[in-house]
């Protein structure tokens, strides 16, 4: 059986892998966006330990 390559074919064919594509690219930006937003609530270890440090040595942090 051979596959028919007229042109509506390509084009249908064209249409289906671009939207496809457009798809994946909008669901991974949404979860790098979640992924990000995430992210920036979080305090990197570095701001932790110093809170943790005034806490515990309010005096030399004055």
């Amino acid at each position: 059986m051979e596959i028919p390559l007229t042109p509506v074919v390509i084009f249908i064919i064209l249409v289906v892998v671009i939207i496809g594509n457009v798809a994946a690219l909008k669901h991974a930006s949404h979860l790098r966006l979640e992924w990000m937003e995430k992210k920036q609530g979080q305090k990197s270890d570095l701001e932790k330990l110093t809170e943790l440090d005034k806490k515990h040595h309010p005096e030399e942090h004055q």
